[in-house]
Parts: C-alpha cells; structure tokens; sequence
C-alpha cells in the first residue's frame, strides 16, 4: 500500500503543471479573444481534457485493480489538488480565502469545482473504460 501512494503521488505531480502550463495559455491566449471569466471556462473544459488524456496514458502504471483502488486515487489526487491550489494560492500568493473559494462556486458559472470533481473521478473512468474494453476483447 506504501508503494502504491507514493506512485500515485509521483504520477499526480505532473497534473499541477499541465494545470500551471493551461492557466499560462488562459493569460496568454485565451483571455485576448475572451473575458477574463469566458476564458477561464474554457481553461477549465481544455484542463480536462488534458487531465483525461494524461490519465489514460498513465493508467498501465496506476496498477489499478479493483474500483476501490480506483477511487481511493481519485480521492488522493483530488485533496493533492486542493492542498496545492491553496498552497500556492493562499500561502505563496497571498491571494485572500474568499476570493479563492469564489472559483468553486458552480452557481456563478465557475467551472473549478467541477474540475475537481472530475480529478476525483478520471482513475474510474479510466478502470471502467480499459475494464470494458478488456471483456470486450476477450468475449470477441
């Protein structure tokens, strides 16, 4: 169980900066074609993908087996997540507590919280889609 935390830790840290690297192109690209709050929903939907494509070319190596592993990834990736954002947001920036809390707020139309939500999800949705592709494969 050691082992596979700390896998999962190392094959999480590439998350933040694909997540670092899509709010440089939001501020650099995106928010000269669109709002400040336009782009950051686009940043967000392109964040996903990037996060599922990343997930589903590491999965071999989450040795995922069972869907409670898989969930128990999810849920350590999500608080990876969270605990970097607000230590970069809050600790290094000094960005304040409300205002970082304001991006989790779906009913505005921020997008972040759903972000989230999927880091939690994408090992499952990664295991149920290699796990029917396998009986698939094997039942053809």
């Amino acid at each position: 169980m050691k082992t596979s935390i700390i896998r999962e830790i190392l094959l999480w840290l590439p998350m933040p900066v694909l997540g670092v690297i899509n709010g440089v192109f939001r501020g650099l690209v995106l928010m000269h074609f669109m709002s400040e709050f336009r782009a950051k929903q686009l940043s967000s939907v392109l964040l996903v993908i990037l996060l599922f494509v990343y997930t589903h070319l590491i999965y071999d190596r989450l040795n995922l087996r069972t869907t409670k592993d898989a969930l128990f990834t999810g849920l350590l990736w999500m608080v990876l997540t969270v605990a970097f954002e607000f230590v970069l947001g809050y600790v290094l920036l000094n960005q304040p507590l409300d205002v970082m809390l304001q991006e989790y707020n779906v009913l505005d139309g921020k997008f972040w919280a759903l972000v989230i939500i999927l880091i939690f999800f994408l090992p499952l949705i990664q295991f149920k889609w290699k796990s029917n592709r396998a009986t698939k494969m094997s039942n053809s």
